[in-house]
């Protein structure tokens, strides 16, 4: 039309609220990696996820760094989730085996410590577009 090509856009058969299957991977089960857990699956409830995490057990940097003082830098009150406020901190900037525990914590109250792959290093990743997008994870137990 109007020697403009014309575009090869189809409409899809299907209702518009529904999701299509969506898999994702989760780097680390710190503070960040559990947050993503659970707001994706609030607002992507189809998706699967796979959570991979070097250590043992969740909490990422409070799970690793157990050095003598440990503490947060910032007050503990802004260093939480807002769907899970701690109103009983300790301290003004709270002891890293604190954090640690409410991090485990709230994971536990989600369930996400029991999806996690544990001991789990991942040491690449591809996306593959001939796959119809496809992406794959090198790990290393």
């Amino acid at each position: 039309m109007n020697g403009t090509k014309e575009s090869a856009f189809e409409l899809q058969d299907h209702p518009v609220d529904q999701g299509r299957d969506i898999r994702v991977v989760i780097i680390g089960a710190g503070v960040t990696g559990i947050a993503l857990y659970i707001r994706l699956l609030q607002y992507v409830p189809t998706a699967r996820v796979t959570i991979f995490e070097k250590n043992p057990a969740v909490g990422g940097t409070w799970y690793e760094n157990r050095y003598p003082g440990v503490a947060c830098d910032i007050p503990s009150h802004v260093y939480q989730y807002t769907f899970e406020p701690n109103t009983q901190w300790s301290k003004y900037f709270a002891p890293g085996a604190e954090i640690l525990d409410y991090v485990q914590g709230v994971a536990h109250r989600y369930g996400i410590d029991k999806k996690v792959k544990y001991n789990t290093k991942v040491v690449g990743a591809t996306w593959n577009d001939e796959e119809i997008g496809r992406a794959s994870c090198r790990e290393r137990v």
